[in-house]
């Protein structure tokens, strides 16, 4: 859920999979998983983690020169596919 624009985000894009945050309401395309690097155990505050959308089985990473996209398309998480946990 984008905060910001206060919509749901969605990986809907069949060819290049960027998320946009422009839905109402969640259904099958705004699903994500949250995964721990250690794979288990909570993420902590300052901790990371990666997000891998639901419908394409993909990690979302943030990619790109100056556009900020997050694109879900990387078949591992890691480098570009990691957030970090912020207060």
């Amino acid at each position: 859920y984008s905060v910001g624009w206060g919509k749901y985000c969605a990986a809907e894009d069949y060819e290049d999979r960027v998320m946009h945050c422009n839905r109402d309401s969640p259904g099958a395309w705004e699903k994500f998983i949250i995964t721990s690097p250690s794979g288990s155990g909570p993420i902590q505050e300052g901790g990371t983690f990666s997000l891998r959308a639901e419908a394409w089985n993909t990690y979302c990473a943030a990619e790109g020169s100056g556009n900020h996209r997050v694109r879900c398309n990387s078949g591992s998480s890691g480098g570009g596919a990691e957030f970090q946990l912020k207060p």
